[in-house]
């Protein structure tokens, strides 16, 4: 019987590998992922003022070699000026410029850091 229990178990744990799960959007590691995706959208865009997570939409993850994480949030133009320190402290500063960004994550087995595969961003407005 003991068997039986173990090989279903094993069985239904091996159906998942490669199939997409749900994260929990106020999850840490999809809070995490949010927060490097928004600091890789500052470093890379063009604007004069740091934009600002405002919103987790969807988080999910699979795993295969490695994981991949697919988070889905909302971003706003914040009153921090990039010719400063990015701070927590920063506040929204319309909600005009809104953009829904979808970043996927992969970490590679056996570590702990993720890289960003791909990102893109795009207004609600």
């Amino acid at each position: 019987m003991k068997f039986v229990i173990i090989l279903t178990l094993v069985g239904l744990t091996m159906a998942k590998l490669g199939e997409w799960n749900a994260m929990a959007n106020d999850g840490h590691k999809a809070i995490e992922l949010a927060k490097k995706g928004v600091a890789h959208y500052n470093l890379n865009s063009k604007s004069f003022y740091y934009r600002k997570l405002v919103d987790i939409k969807s988080a999910k993850s699979k795993t295969d070699n490695g994981a991949t994480y697919e988070i889905i949030f909302e971003i706003d133009m914040s009153n921090c000026l990039k010719t400063k320190p990015y701070s927590e402290e920063c506040k929204v500063q319309t909600e005009l410029l809104t953009e829904e960004c979808t970043y996927v994550f992969y970490s590679a087995p056996k570590s702990d850091e993720c890289e960003i595969v791909k990102g893109s961003c795009i207004p609600l407005n």
